[in-house]
């Protein structure tokens, strides 16, 4: 009596139910026939779609190489093979191969792309070839973080073939790291100038071989700079120089005007930009180019690179602790820790000013690049080095 009382209830319950059911979608025995009907659908479409991919991979095998298709190993396709030349050598293959280029002679251990010299050919076949070469030397460098898009190599080729004078703008805190002197091996003939910046922020002077070197600061002393340029002859003055290094500031200030962008985001300079200086004087802004010269954190340390677009920032901890000392950043803090290790000041440093990790080591990297946090690596770096002297002011 009681079971049959259960089962009447959940039969009332199921009954329930299903009127909720039929009101809201219809009737059930509808839907069963409607859901059976959408599945011969699907099921159709996904025949024609598989017969479709099918006649695709026969196209894909025809067209490329059986190598580059990864599933291939898994097919049992009949590769048919028309008009297909067939040579007795190796070098007759790397003739009639339009990929092939002979690189003998192409000097492609610079950090700077070599240019391709222009011998009559036409332009097509002239950019193609020289696609070839930057790619083999991005490939060379491919370790490296660097510029990877040839137009803006191109804006630095034009720059410095039309400058009498080449500049190289850098930060007086840390010269080894922007001297790049694979330009000077470059354009051997032209002259070499290198201005560096923010030397309000460090009171080491150095020499460099084949360079003259004027200090300055954008911001308040720029007048070294002007001096500079009133009293040299040559006419055409091309700015080069890492991104957020201060070229655009640099011009700024010797125009006395905001004529060039200027951001603390790298590379806001896009394209050359010519601007008149005096009555006869034209000096040239290229846009700001990485190097492949550096690991990711040093880039990050100076300022190269937007920490703010930087995902993985924790691993970078050490190099940046390191790099500044925990008693820097102790003093800048105003905060002791007590701590020796890394891990140990950076958890301290970010629970004292609630923030997380990431962005403690945000923060510091920002208040570094402005120079709220000291640093000068001339005297610790650059005294092992026998190409540069040492003049203390």
């Amino acid at each position: 009596m009681k079971s049959a009382k259960i089962n009447k209830c959940k039969n009332d319950k199921f009954e329930f139910g299903k009127s909720i059911i039929e009101k809201r979608f219809g009737s059930l025995e509808l839907l069963k026939i409607q859901t059976e009907s959408n599945n011969k659908t699907v099921k159709k479409i996904n025949k024609e779609k598989k017969l479709n991919l099918s006649s695709n991979i026969k196209n894909t095998i025809c067209k490329d190489s059986i190598t580059e298709y990864t599933g291939a190993d898994k097919l049992s396709e009949l590769l048919i093979i028309n008009n297909k030349n067939i040579y007795n050598s190796k070098n007759e293959i790397l003739d009639k191969n339009e990929c092939f280029m002979d690189f003998t002679g192409i000097n492609l251990s610079l950090s700077i792309p070599p240019r391709l010299p222009y011998n009559c050919c036409s332009k097509e076949e002239y950019k193609k070839k020289e696609a070839l070469v930057f790619n083999e030397w991005k490939k060379i460098n491919y370790n490296y973080i660097f510029e990877r898009n040839i137009e803006i190599w191109r804006q630095f080729w034009i720059t410095c073939e039309r400058s009498d004078i080449i500049v190289q703008i850098i930060d007086s805190r840390n010269p080894n790291f922007f001297i790049n002197k694979d330009i000077l091996n470059m354009y051997p003939t032209k002259k070499h100038v290198i201005f560096s910046n923010k030397a309000d922020l460090t009171s080491t002077r150095i020499k460099v071989d084949g360079f003259d070197i004027i200090y300055y600061s954008a911001i308040n002393e720029i007048q070294n700079v002007i001096h500079f340029l009133e009293n040299i002859t040559e006419k055409n003055i091309g700015f080069i120089g890492y991104p957020n290094v201060g070229k655009s500031s640099t011009i700024n200030a010797i125009i006395n005007r905001k004529k060039v962008k200027v951001s603390q985001t790298p590379g806001k300079t896009k394209f050359i930009q010519t601007i008149l200086y005096g009555q006869d004087k034209i000096l040239l802004d290229c846009p700001g180019l990485v190097f492949p010269k550096h690991s990711k954190t040093n880039l990050l340390l100076n300022g190269i690179l937007n920490v703010d677009k930087i995902i993985d920032l924790k691993a970078s901890l050490y190099d940046v602790i390191n790099f500044i000392g925990i008693q820097k950043l102790e003093k800048y803090y105003r905060f002791v820790s007590g701590c020796t290790s890394e891990i140990n000041f950076i958890n301290e440093l970010a629970h004292f000013k609630n923030w997380s990790i990431s962005l403690t080591i945000k923060n510091i990297i920002k208040d570094l690049f402005c120079g709220n946090i000291q640093y000068d690596k001339i005297e610790e770096e650059y005294k092992k080095n026998n190409n540069y002297t040492y003049e203390n002011t």
